[in-house]
């Protein structure tokens, strides 16, 4: 056999056999913030203050989803769910795994849920954003969610 001819079957060997799976993003419908606020299990303003890769774990053991990420935040402003004055918040790395792309010393409006280990998350398919001079309206009407909640849905 050829050198490229062997290497091009070794190549679709190994695709065949690999345990990797992959996994493409894909969000729901947009909501608004008054289901969103609803549906999260915490909402926080709050700036980053580091982002550090999440190791994979041992072989044979069960990721956390497919989150890349460890995000640690000083929480500016509580909105629902009672979090401390910093927390940590997993997301993915970005692309395919909806993965939110933070940066180091912004602010950000988040809307997390907590896995079955407890673990705040969030990603693209939230309305988590930057915590800009346009998210202002968003976050005093959330205030608002949090000092007296209502039900988004209709039954």
């Amino acid at each position: 056999m050829k050198p490229r001819l062997l290497f091009v079957v070794a190549m679709l060997g190994c695709l065949a056999t690999s345990e990797a799976r992959l996994h493409a993003c894909t969000c729901r419908i947009a909501i608004s913030s008054c289901v969103a606020f609803e549906d999260a299990d915490a909402v926080f303003v709050g700036q980053v203050l580091e982002i550090t890769p999440v190791k994979p774990p041992p072989r044979g053991e069960a990721p956390v989803r497919f989150y890349a990420l460890r995000v640690s935040f000083k929480i500016t402003e509580s909105l629902r769910g009672g979090v401390d004055d910093t927390v940590e918040v997993y997301t993915g790395s970005g692309g395919g795994d909806c993965g939110f792309g933070f940066t180091k010393g912004k602010s950000y409006l988040v809307y997390g849920s907590r896995e079955d280990t407890g673990q705040l998350a969030t990603g693209i398919c939230t309305r988590t954003r930057e915590a800009t001079r346009g998210a202002q309206g968003e976050i005093k009407e959330l205030r608002a969610f949090a000092q007296e909640p209502r039900k988004c849905r209709q039954s």
